[in-house]
């Protein structure tokens, strides 16, 4: 037993996730029921914006694992020039494919340069972008399917988005690595 500031002595028992639960709800004055299910279903897409050169572009953050500030690569000899080469993070390689030279961009000056840890089939890849600029929930409606973008190529857009007058492109991130990691 034990006594609360606000209230009358309370029995604790052992941790039982499901028992605690709903000893919890029946404990308070106004029951408020929060469904994981209906935010595993919602129908907005969470993404991290980042820019790519004058490019604002966007990965699903589902497969964001992490955000590295720009480290230096070491270059594999033989690979393709979209290719930056290997990063030592904590103890393991990743491979970091430089996103100016995949969409065309020119580097701006005023970026401080970072790498986006992506997760693509499996395994942890990195995209070398100028920015990360933020992370957002966009309502479904505000997503479309690829359309022609000038300068940018087509196969490597899955979708354009625009969230509070900022206009975005969803890379379609199977099809960047798929020259790296085949298809």
């Amino acid at each position: 037993m034990s006594s609360s500031p606000n209230g009358p002595m309370t029995y604790v028992r052992p941790w039982q996730p499901r028992v605690a639960k709903n000893w919890l709800i029946g404990q308070t004055r106004s029951a408020i029921f929060v469904s994981s299910i209906e935010m595993a279903n919602s129908s907005a897409l969470h993404a991290v914006i980042f820019r790519i050169g004058e490019v604002v572009c966007a990965a699903p953050a589902g497969i964001v694992r992490e955000i590295l500030p720009r480290l230096p690569a070491t270059r594999i000899p033989g690979v393709a020039d979209t290719v930056e080469g290997l990063v030592n993070v904590r103890g393991s390689l990743l491979t970091v494919l430089d996103g100016h030279m995949l969409l065309q961009q020119e580097r701006r000056l005023s970026d401080e340069g970072a790498i986006v840890v992506l997760e693509v089939k499996g395994k942890a890849y990195g995209l070398g972008v100028g920015q990360v600029l933020d992370f957002l929930e966009v309502p479904a409606a505000s997503v479309v399917e690829r359309r022609e973008l000038p300068g940018v190529d087509p196969r490597l857009v899955k979708a354009v988005g625009v969230e509070s007058n900022r206009h975005f492109i969803l890379l379609d991130v199977d099809a960047v690595f798929a020259p790296i990691i085949g298809s």
